[in-house]
């Protein structure tokens, strides 16, 4: 279902209500003008592929941890909290200055 675009609505990709839209920004702020298209490129393709192979090993980290009663059975939302906040802690080292506006291409 397309939905429609409302005046205020700034972003591009705002409309088509799809999560892989949110690398739109962050492409293209880091991205020199000739690499746009295949950084969209790759960057779909690494999202596709997380979204084939992540429930399946979010499940199976899930059985095992159940099956070996690591802390309770509930080991795996533990390990993941770590991950979370691992790439949270990352995110949070990156360059301020590239995120600035005049930068953004929308």
């Amino acid at each position: 279902m397309l939905k429609r675009s409302l005046p205020h609505q700034q972003h591009p990709c705002a409309t088509c209500g799809d999560e892989s839209c949110t690398v739109g920004p962050s492409a293209h702020s880091v991205t020199p003008r000739g690499m746009i298209g295949t950084t969209n490129g790759l960057a779909q393709t690494v999202a596709s592929v997380q979204r084939a192979i992540g429930p399946a090993i979010v499940a199976s980290l899930f059985s095992l941890s159940l099956e070996n009663n690591i802390m309770g059975g509930y080991g795996v939302f533990y390990g993941l909290t770590l991950c979370t906040f691992g790439v949270v802690f990352l995110a949070s080292r990156l360059p301020p200055d590239r995120w600035r506006p005049e930068r953004m291409w929308f």
